[in-house]
């Protein structure tokens, strides 16, 4: 539909996506297009509900999708709506009730301390320039933890040999310094000057051919080269990323300074290294407490496994000694209310990490942010009310104590909207920080037709109302809105004065009629 492909030019020309981008947008887009017009054909993005993305996510995880691709493709369609909203061409998203799958990650696969010793001791790599580069690529994958496609993303320039610092560049573009010691220093010197290309290849990493490797090399080449070393399903350049970090965590370093050297953007990312390694080290250190008994492994051997037994014991005591079954009570350190969540469920917390931000803030600001194209109307805002998302209340600022602060006199740089300003008292129950639908309110307006927005019925972005025709039958209506504050709608077709319309309970009326349970008077014009 029109939709996708204005969007997607909008994507290209004023966000500067790339080719991928777009092509994964339009595959995800279409895919969820195809599905709500088999339901509907007059359905589109711009009467689509929340109900209609909820019957989406339920076939596809009845097909046996993965929940990261459903996820993937209901962001696609969140920016969608986004542009949509920035247009005024929908009203609202009916996104925004509509939670994500969630995402059961499973533990990281990493090798043992043996195994890697005969990875880099005792296989023996092919004297050859592929030799010495698969050996130099593994290498940098156990030094550093890198992803198979910010290896091979690496140029030249990204080597510093002298400092011993690798300039890698992850996702989104964010760059990061990894540091690594002489072992990969003495490999990537003697690489470097065994490697033959052109001039104008600054690629790091290259074929036989003097052309930059591609990840499926890489990865068939690991593949190739673990085998020989593990019978772990899984022999992909993540294990050796996982590997880094287990092996970084074993030797006491801070999870956070892990979470920067492997590029995770959320540090409960990182902590499921610490649940893994204590696991499987654990079932190590047993196991070489009674072959050490049996003199079948040295004592330093085995007192080289319980230093790195009781390190990872010691990091997975710091996490999980305060959980639970049932969830533990946190005490606030002061009174006050919540601005925002910093966890999410499911999330692992480590000691001193923030969980929550906490406001003493007796007055509150409301922000409404409006299309410059109603410039001219700002002057005549009295005062607003504003329904929050997680309570459905409308809360009027005349209750509140509050006021009219300013309207800005001009939309920002990178902005088509004027901010209009609010302040209110701070009752407890509004999240500070959190989204709003507002409702700007400027003079009453004499001689219109308002209803309760309760008595309104929503299907595919039109609006319904049941009027009383006696007293068991009902007609189902539909209505053309106008103004609204929120708790009333104004009419503007559809009813006159003396009909008269069920204002409380019309969702009941609805199924009720659906089901037959009510009498039904259909009429023939």
């Amino acid at each position: 539909m029109q939709e996708i492909e204005d969007f997607l030019s909008y994507m290209v020309a004023d966000r500067g996506a790339s080719q991928r981008t777009v092509t994964t947008y339009r595959d995800s887009l279409t895919s969820m297009e195809s599905f709500f017009t088999s339901l509907d054909s007059e359905l589109t993005w711009t009467n689509l509900d929340a109900d209609v993305f909820r019957q989406w996510i339920m076939q596809e995880m009845d097909r046996g999708q993965n929940p990261r691709t459903v996820k993937k493709d209901l962001s696609a369609a969140r920016s969608l709506y986004k542009y949509l909203l920035r247009m005024e061409r929908v009203k609202r998203d009916p996104l925004r009730l509509v939670k994500n799958p969630k995402i059961h990650l499973p533990l990281p696969t990493f090798l043992k301390q043996s195994e890697i010793d005969r990875l880099f001791d005792d296989v023996v790599f092919p004297e050859t320039f592929d030799g010495l580069r698969d050996r130099t690529i593994l290498l940098t994958f156990y030094h550093t933890g890198v992803r198979v496609s910010e290896l091979v993303g690496l140029n030249l320039g990204d080597v510093q040999l002298e400092a011993g610092e690798l300039k890698v560049t992850g996702k989104r573009n964010k760059q990061r310094i990894i540091p690594f010691g002489e072992e990969l220093k003495l490999a990537l010197k003697h690489y470097m000057e065994q490697r033959i290309a052109p001039d104008d290849e600054t690629a790091l990493f290259v074929t036989n051919r003097s052309t930059r490797m591609t990840v499926a090399m890489v990865q068939v080449m690991v593949k190739k080269y673990l085998s020989l070393v593990t019978t772990q399903k899984k022999k992909s350049p993540h294990v050796l990323r996982h590997t880094f970090a287990t092996a970084m965590l074993n030797n006491g370093a801070d999870l956070e300074a892990i979470r920067e050297l492997l590029g995770h953007e959320s540090i409960s990312t990182t902590e499921i290294y610490t649940h893994t390694t204590f696991a499987d080290l654990k079932k190590e250190y047993e196991r070489a407490a009674k072959l050490v008994k049996s003199q079948i492994i040295s004592q330093k051997d085995f007192n080289a496994i319980k230093e790195s037994y009781e390190n990872a014991l010691l990091a997975y005591e710091a996490i999980s000694k305060n959980q639970t079954k049932t969830g533990v009570s946190v005490t606030a350190p002061l009174g006050g209310y919540i601005k925002n969540c910093l966890v999410q469920e499911g999330d692992y917390v480590s000691v001193g990490q923030p969980l929550v931000s906490i406001t003493q803030n007796r007055r509150l600001f409301l922000r409404a942010d409006v299309s410059e194209k109603y410039y001219g109307y700002l002057h005549s805002i009295q005062s607003a009310n504003f329904k929050t998302p997680y309570d459905n209340k409308v809360y009027e600022l005349g209750e509140l104590k509050g006021r009219l602060l300013s309207y800005g006199k001009a939309s920002g740089g990178t902005s088509f909207y004027v901010p209009v300003t609010f302040e209110f008292d701070n009752r407890g129950d509004v999240i500070p920080g959190s989204y709003v639908e507002v409702y700007l309110l400027s003079s009453e307006m004499p001689d219109v037709l308002a209803l309760p927005v309760t008595a309104l019925t929503e299907e595919q972005g039109l609006y319904f109302v049941y009027l009383q025709l006696d007293e068991e039958g009902y007609k189902k209506q539909e209505v053309t809105l106008g103004a609204s504050n929120g708790k009333k709608v104004q009419i503007l077709t559809g009813l006159k004065a003396g009909d008269r319309v069920v204002t409380k309970g019309a969702y009941q009326v609805k199924l009720a009629s659906a089901s037959n349970a009510i009498p039904a008077h259909s009429h023939e014009h």
